[in-house]
């Protein structure tokens, strides 16, 4: 963790190769958790033991279904889906998508545009295909103005 820099080092990635990270992004901040968890050393604890969780994943799933069974009326989420979410809303805000496509890891842009694009209005789908053509030219980037 570098804090100078706000970017984190991910060595357990999906692809196994690790890459440095912003955790101040349009899709979201994240530096009141890292500051919470540099002060305990973990990232995710429990809220009634202080205690860090195994695995993250298996207790979202058990906090999902005990959501449902209180509120029936609870849509249920993944792990994933936050990731999906943070994409989208970095996208909306007017974040790069070449940036974006480097902090998920993926292997391309087009992998992030066929993932995320359609979630965009068609406004917005011009707003990131306009970023990126000034991006691809070497032109610093300024949205267009609306006619």
């Amino acid at each position: 963790m570098d804090s100078s820099r706000r970017q984190i080092l991910l060595t357990k990635t999906k692809t196994s190769r690790p890459r440095t990270i912003s955790w101040h992004t349009p899709g979201g901040n994240a530096t009141g958790a890292l500051e919470q968890g540099a002060a305990t050393g973990f990232l995710y604890t429990s809220s009634t033991t202080g205690k860090p969780f195994a695995n993250f994943s298996s207790n979202h799933a058990q906090i999902m279904r005990r959501i449902q069974r209180d509120n029936p009326l609870f849509r249920c989420f993944g792990v994933h889906d936050l990731r999906h979410a943070f994409a989208v809303r970095w996208l909306k805000e007017g974040g790069n998508i070449y940036r974006l496509s480097r902090h998920l890891g993926h292997s391309s842009v087009k992998v992030t545009e066929q993932n995320y694009l359609g979630f965009l209005t068609v406004e917005e789908q011009e707003r990131v295909q306009f970023q990126a053509e000034q991006i691809f030219e070497g032109v610093p980037t300024k949205s267009p103005t609306p006619a």
